[in-house]
């Protein structure tokens, strides 16, 4: 077998003139630069959504089903839980009065029964006057 037959079916055939091996170049340097097609659907966006949802939902949900076990009716009646982050839950209370309340039942051993029943991480309660009318 003659050698330039070989080497052609290795290597593509080479650009003859100047311009040719430039365009060649160029042609190499674009299908770096390619970027993908851009999606179009709302499926990617209705997913995060969804994860995210769950994720705020797994936690608010179970605080706010430990807040019912462990805090007494009375105490609980005017309370609304806002939500859970970073460990911190946020609960609106009506007046001064119930927050002196809950304080003293969290202080006596409320929060911890809170993080029992949780059983994520809760470093505190806090606790928000709203004045409802």
């Amino acid at each position: 077998m003659p050698r330039n037959a070989s080497t052609r079916k290795i290597l593509p055939e080479m650009p003859s003139s100047e311009a040719e091996v430039a365009a060649a170049g160029l042609d190499r340097l674009r299908s770096f630069r390619v970027r993908p097609p851009r999606e179009t659907g709302i499926g990617r966006l209705v997913a995060g959504i969804q994860r995210e949802a769950r994720r705020h939902q797994s936690g608010a949900g179970s605080f706010v089903e430990a807040w019912e076990q462990v805090i007494p009716e009375d105490l609980r009646r005017g309370s609304r839980v806002r939500g859970i982050r970073g460990g911190v839950a946020k609960v609106e209370i009506p007046d001064a009065a119930a927050r002196y309340e809950l304080d003293g039942l969290l202080r006596s051993g409320a929060l911890a029964d809170l993080r029992l029943s949780f059983g994520k991480p809760l470093r505190r309660v806090q606790l928000e006057i709203v004045g409802r009318d």
